[in-house]
């Protein structure tokens, strides 16, 4: 049993149905008063635009991205709303849902609380997200 267990950087790359096993697992290692803490990207909404327009400045030319100016606009009105589904383009970093990680969340742990960064206030605005996860045992 355990009092903590963190995962920073890995959520997202859990795959999609084997996550909610991840948390129903971590949840049973978890002593009484025990929490899980996450970071997960923000990789939809508007914050997830201004990260998709700041990755294609600083990183014009990586794998996968379009040539030239074309590559501002390859972000979707689905990605922008946050209704991306589960397997769009497979298991690709950038079309991440953290909407579907906190529904999960709340699904089996009591407690979930969420924090932005770096403007804890701003919550889902943020770039990245910190959140705890905690049941009532």
């Amino acid at each position: 049993m355990f009092d903590v267990v963190i995962g920073a950087g890995v959520v997202e790359h859990i795959p999609e149905d084997k996550r909610i096993n991840f948390f129903t697992e971590v949840d049973r290692c978890l002593n009484n008063d025990g929490a899980l803490y996450l970071t997960a990207p923000v990789e939809v909404g508007f914050s997830g635009l201004i990260r998709f327009l700041a990755k294609n400045f600083v990183y014009p030319n990586r794998g996968g991205t379009p040539n030239g100016v074309s590559r501002y606009f390859d972000y979707s009105l689905e990605e922008f709303l946050k209704t991306v589904p589960r397997n769009k383009h497979g298991t690709g970093h950038r079309y991440y849902n953290y909407t579907y990680t906190i529904n999960e969340l709340k699904s089996i742990f009591d407690n979930v609380s969420i924090y932005g960064w770096p403007v804890k206030k701003l919550k889902q605005l943020n770039p990245l997200l910190f959140i705890q996860a905690k049941n009532n045992k």
